[in-house]
């Protein structure tokens, strides 16, 4: 992986991840957060970032709401 392309998946974590900080306690639902991204990333981005940041345990996800746990 280029130094350019990690920089975009850091920087891609770091955008969803502040997303959900920000919605706080109330969550948000992944699907309103992909709507928001959506034509910037692909589903499958998406959805790599979701599932890094759950296996990471720093945000929790329950009937599609993302919540932030870290």
């Amino acid at each position: 992986m280029s130094a350019e392309t990690t920089k975009a998946v850091l920087t891609l974590v770091h955008i969803i991840g502040s997303a959900i900080r920000e919605a706080g306690e109330i969550g948000i639902p992944s699907g309103h957060l992909y709507a928001m991204l959506m034509g910037k990333v692909t589903l499958e981005q998406y959805e790599a970032v979701v599932n890094l940041l759950k296996r990471q345990k720093i945000i929790s996800e329950s009937n599609h709401l993302l919540t932030y746990i870290a």
